[in-house]
């Protein structure tokens, strides 16, 4: 016997529009990083009124600061990516650092000591970003592109690469299912599915559903995700286990893209232990993922937005058939008729005795004296309800060539389950500074 039934996942997808580099404060929780710190001359003594410049390597916008009174300089609002850091001064050499990542809900101090001499001279360093965080006392890790491109995605969700941090246990079920925040993060203390998510600062989680994610993009569409154990802000004050922090990607000034497809088939899969147990054959299993993504600059007959405006698109479509085999105690030919006579208890090898509930007899108190036992277990046919009965014609009979015994199971079949989802990303990301 086979049971097909379908279930049609809900549409998912994402909207992200304008999650650029405006200079003011962002609704929800803040996912961008920072770059701060002090500008020193030679004798070590703070220097005010220098212009620090930060490049985005890949898109070309530029963020520029002056260092205050007390020499210090912060620029906030940054986009996961890699930049260049460079200072100008009247007076001083122009000092450069590239190569500087900033990841998600990054707070980077670099600090510069900067050389008398003419501006036209510079001094360039490519820098690694800092290994010691000094800006924060967070706790946890970024999954990042070289991850995501490399490592095996198991169901093809990018939370399921989030164990790759201390103290995570599980990890991110398929992209058809709703598991993919079912994470334990050991320094906060959570269980499993008690963690705060976001996608570009949007909170992610549905209310009242026990930390259940929303949508989480594809993976193609991700660009990092920083998972945080302990010692997060008030910001993420609606976490009792950790917070899962995750960043889309953008376009550039490169016109970039991806396609991919994912298949598995009956034709290439073995058969299950439990079913060649059963006798069972190779159920239909059909697990298929296509998808893209396209992203740079938008670039129209009355609109250059090279250096400006760039969008990013990816879909991803998913079409899982699932297997499940399924096993239960079915009522026996004769047992629908009434007659125990050949079924087993549940434990022994001895024959039990059914009873007439219509002849308990009871006592002043209303406890149970005795009632009489059916001859030869066997119920006659007046007794039996016809609701009863037509009920049992509706049950499949036992395929499974095993004793008749109560508590274990005489029958098994396989059935299919397919979940289809629709997974999409749109964002366009604007400079308004110029």
């Amino acid at each position: 016997m086979r049971n097909n039934s379908k279930v049609n996942c809900s549409f998912m997808g994402i909207i992200l529009f304008l999650a650029a580099t405006f200079a003011a404060t962002a609704w929800g929780q803040e996912f961008r990083g920072s770059v701060s710190g002090r500008i020193l001359d030679a004798s070590g003594a703070l220097v005010p009124g220098v212009t620090v410049v930060v490049t985005n390597e890949e898109t070309n916008i530029s963020v520029q600061v002056i260092s205050n009174d007390e020499g210090n300089y912060t620029v906030p609002y940054l986009l996961p990516a890699r930049y260049t850091v460079s200072t100008d001064m009247p007076g001083f050499k122009k000092s450069v650092r590239k190569g500087i990542v900033v990841q998600v809900r990054d707070k980077l101090v670099i600090d510069f000591a900067i050389e008398i001499g003419e501006v036209t001279d510079s001094v360039t360093v490519a820098a690694d970003t800092p290994l010691l965080r000094v800006g924060d006392a967070n706790l946890g890790q970024v999954v990042d592109r070289h991850f995501l491109d490399k490592m095996p995605l198991a169901g093809l969700s990018p939370l399921g690469l989030a164990d790759m941090s201390p103290g995570v246990i599980g990890g991110g079920g398929g992209v058809t299912s709703n598991t993919q925040n079912d994470l334990s993060i050991g320094g906060g203390g959570g269980q499993d599915r008690g963690n705060d998510v976001t996608v570009d600062g949007v909170p992610n989680v549905a209310p009242r559903q026990r930390g259940l994610a929303v949508t989480i993009p594809m993976a193609d569409a991700v660009q990092e995700f920083r998972v945080q154990t302990t010692l997060f802000d008030a910001s993420n004050g609606r976490s009792n286990g950790g917070v899962l922090a995750v960043s889309t990607r953008g376009g550039t000034n490169q016109i970039h893209g991806t396609a991919y497809g994912f298949l598995r088939n009956r034709a290439l899969d073995a058969n299950s232990w439990t079913n060649n147990k059963l006798g069972l054959g190779k159920p239909p299993i059909h697990y298929n993922a296509w998808g893209g993504t396209v992203g740079g600059p938008i670039v129209l007959p009355f609109y250059d937005g090279r250096d400006k405006t760039f969008f990013f698109f990816g879909y991803e479509t998913t079409s899982n058939a699932r297997s499940i085999t399924r096993q239960a105690r079915v009522p026996t030919e004769l047992e629908r008729i009434g007659d125990f006579s050949q079924t087993l208890p549940a434990k022994g090898s001895k024959a039990f005795q059914i009873f007439d509930p219509y002849t308990t007899v009871l006592n002043s108190k209303g406890s149970y004296v005795s009632r009489d036992a059916f001859a030869g277990n066997i119920i006659p046919a007046s007794k039996l309800s016809p609701v009863g009965l037509a009920v049992l014609e509706q049950l499949p009979l036992p395929n499974l060539d095993i004793p008749a015994q109560i508590n274990r199971a005489n029958w098994g079949a396989n059935s299919t389950q397919s979940v289809e989802t629709d997974n999409w990303v749109a964002r366009v990301t604007h400079n308004s500074i110029q």
